[in-house]
C-alpha cells in the first residue's frame, strides 16, 4: 500500500495511505490532498489504518474496502482467495463491503432431509459409528450423515433417552431400560419409573425421572433412590467437573455419583432440557441459562416458544421446539428465531459439521467457515476441490491445447478428403 504523494497522478480506484487513515480514489487527481476538506470529491475515506504490525488488517483492510475487524482472521492468501472467488479477473478482483460480510464462520440454513417412520425423542452423535442414533417408541433409528438414508431397528420400549457407556449404547423409558448394539439392543434390569433421560460419565450411567435417579455401570442392571422431586426433566455429563447435572421445574442439582445431590444456583424455570458444550453448560425453558466453566448460572431471554431441547457445538448453541428453532449465532447466549421447515421437533444434536433437528423429521443446517472454504482455493487437491485462477488459466491453456489438436486433426481431414475429391475428379481412384 503507498503513501499518498503530491507529485504522482492517482486515478479512480487508487488506494494509498495519509495521515493515519487509508484512501480511495474517487476521481483522478494530482496534487489534491486526501484529507483536505475541499477534496472529498477526489478522495474517499476508508477508515485509519490498522496498528503497526497487524498485516492481516492492512492487507484485507486494502482488498475490502473497510476497517471492518471481523475479516482481521483472514490471512493475505484467504483474502486473495475471498475477492478472486467473486469475479475472478485480473482486471477488477474486489469485493464490496457489503459482499464480504458473509466471510464467517456461521450456520447455514436449516434445510430438510427426510421423514422418520416413527418420531424420536432423543439422539446423540456416535464418533465411533460416525452416524446419528436415535430412539423413539420401539424403535432405534441410524441416520448416515454422508446420504441422509436412514435404518430402523426394532427395540422394544418407549424410548425417550440414549446416551453411550463405553461401547455400548444404553436407552431408558418408561418402566426400562435397553444396553448394546443399537442393532440389537437387550433389555436391562431397572426399577420401574418414568425415566425422562440418562447421561454417561464417570464409569457409569445415570438415569432421571421426576424424584427418582438410577445408576448402572453397565447398562443391565440398575440401583435408584430418592431424589428431591422437580429436577428430572433432563440430565448431562459435565467433563469439566466430572459431575451430572439434572434439571427441571425447580432448577437444577448436580452429583458426582448420582447418588448424592447437591444444590446448584438455578432459580425454578420449568427447564426442560439442558447440554454441555463451548465450555459451558446451557439449559432451556422460557428462557436460556448458561454456566461458563468455572462460573455460575447466567440466565438470559429467549424468543418465544415451547423449547424442548438444546444443544452446544463448534462455538454455537441451538434450541428446538415443536416446529421452531432458535439459535445463538455469535457464540454467545444472545439466541434468535431461525426459519425451519414446520415439523415436530424433540431433540438437538450437533455432530459431521452440522446440526440435527429431530422429531418427525431429519432437519439439518451446516456450520459454514466460508474464510475456511476460499482459503482452499489456494491449495487444491485432491480432498480440497477449489481452484486458483492461475489452475484455471493451466485448465484453459491445456484446453486450447486439446482443441488445436483437434483442429489440425480435422484440417488433415480435410485435405485427404480434398486429395481423395481431386483423385476421383482425375480418375485416378480404381481408375
Amino acid at each position: 500500500m503507498q503513501v499518498w504523494q503530491p507529485c504522482p497522478s492517482y486515478n479512480t480506484g487508487d488506494i494509498v495511505t495519509y495521515a493515519g487513515h487509508i484512501w480511495e480514489a474517487k476521481a483522478q487527481s494530482a496534487g489534491k490532498e486526501p484529507n483536505n476538506p475541499n477534496n472529498t470529491g477526489y478522495w474517499k475515506d476508508l477508515g485509519e489504518l490498522a496498528a503497526t504490525g497487524d498485516v492481516r488488517h492492512d492487507d484485507t483492510t486494502e482488498k475490502h474496502g473497510t476497517s471492518a475487524t471481523e475479516f482481521n482472521h483472514l490471512s493475505d492468501n484467504e483474502a486473495d482467495a475471498a475477492l478472486y472467488a467473486h469475479n475472478p479477473s485480473q482486471t477488477n478482483p474486489f469485493l464490496t463491503a457489503s459482499q464480504i460480510a458473509p466471510l464467517y464462520v456461521h450456520i447455514g440454513d436449516f434445510v430438510k432431509q427426510s421423514d422418520l417412520s416413527a418420531i424420536v425423542y432423543d439422539a446423540l452423535f456416535d464418533d465411533a459409528e460416525q452416524a446419528v442414533i436415535a430412539v423413539g417408541d420401539n424403535v432405534v433409528t441410524r441416520i448416515d450423515p454422508t446420504d441422509m438414508s436412514t435404518e430402523v431397528f426394532s427395540a422394544f420400549g418407549n424410548w425417550r433417552g440414549v446416551t453411550k457407556l463405553g461401547s455400548d449404547f444404553v436407552a431408558v423409558g418408561k418402566d426400562s431400560a435397553a444396553y448394546g448394539d443399537f442393532h440389537n439392543m437387550q433389555l436391562g434390569a431397572i426399577p420401574s419409573g418414568h425415566w425422562k433421560s440418562v447421561a454417561a460419565g464417570n464409569a457409569k450411567a445415570v438415569a432421571v425421572g421426576d424424584g427418582r435417579a438410577a445408576v448402572s455401570t453397565d447398562g443391565q442392571s440398575w440401583t435408584a433412590q430418592d431424589m428431591p422431586v422437580g429436577f428430572g426433566d433432563d440430565i448431562v455429563f459435565n467433563d469439566y467437573d466430572n459431575r451430572f447435572y439434572a434439571v427441571g421445574r425447580l432448577g437444577a442439582k448436580s452429583s458426582a455419583d448420582g447418588i448424592a445431590w447437591t444444590d446448584e444456583t438455578l432459580a425454578a424455570g420449568t427447564w426442560r432440557a439442558v447440554a454441555r458444550g463451548n465450555e459451558r453448560l446451557v439449559a432451556v425453558s422460557g428462557k436460556v441459562a448458561v454456566k461458563e466453566d468455572g462460573g455460575d448460572w447466567v440466565v438470559s431471554d429467549m424468543p418465544f416458544g415451547g423449547w424442548e431441547d438444546v444443544c452446544a457445538g463448534d462455538g454455537f448453541m441451538v434450541a428446538a421446539g415443536n416446529n421452531i428453532a432458535a439459535v445463538s449465532p455469535d457464540r454467545s447466549a444472545d439466541f434468535g428465531s431461525a426459519a425451519v421447515p414446520d415439523f415436530i421437533y424433540t431433540t438437538v444434536v450437533f455432530g459431521a459439521g452440522k446440526f440435527w433437528l429431530l422429531g418427525s423429521a431429519v432437519v439439518t443446517a451446516d456450520v459454514v467457515d466460508t474464510a475456511a472454504a476460499l482459503n482452499g482455493a489456494n491449495n487444491p487437491s485432491s480432498g480440497n476441490p477449489y481452484a486458483t485462477i492461475a489452475d484455471l488459466a493451466s485448465v484453459n491453456a491445456a484446453l486450447l491445447t486439446t482443441v488445436n489438436g483437434l483442429q489440425a486433426i480435422v484440417i488433415g481431414l480435410q485435405s485427404a478428403v480434398n486429395n481423395l475429391l481431386t483423385g476421383i475428379d482425375g480418375g485416378g481412384v480404381n481408375g
